[in-house]
């Protein structure tokens, strides 16, 4: 698995950088719009709302297939949510 930074903005709200752990970059990018459609749902319509939220991303049988991180990118925009190319974080020691 790899740690990826992410930029996601949903109703072209402000812009948050989500840091991921997935194993390719187009997870990475579903996983980050993920996270924040349900910290957008929370902040909008509270906490409860968001546990259901949650639930019905963990159980979504549904999988869209995705070649490339800018069909990716497509998807979203069409969605009115704008989700950035991911950068992969690299930990090192020198």
């Amino acid at each position: 698995m790899k740690r990826y930074a992410v930029g996601v903005a949903i109703h072209d709200g402000e812009i948050v950088v989500k840091i991921v752990t997935a194993k390719y970059e187009i997870d990475a990018m579903i996983k980050a719009v993920q996270e924040e459609q349900i910290s957008f749902v929370e902040e909008e319509l509270g906490e409860d709302e968001a546990k259901i939220a949650r639930s019905e991303i963990e159980h979504d049988d549904s999988t869209i297939e995705f070649s490339s991180t800018e069909q990716v990118i497509e998807y979203f925009y069409e969605g009115d949510t704008h989700v950035s190319r991911p950068v992969e974080i690299w930990i090192g020691y020198t």
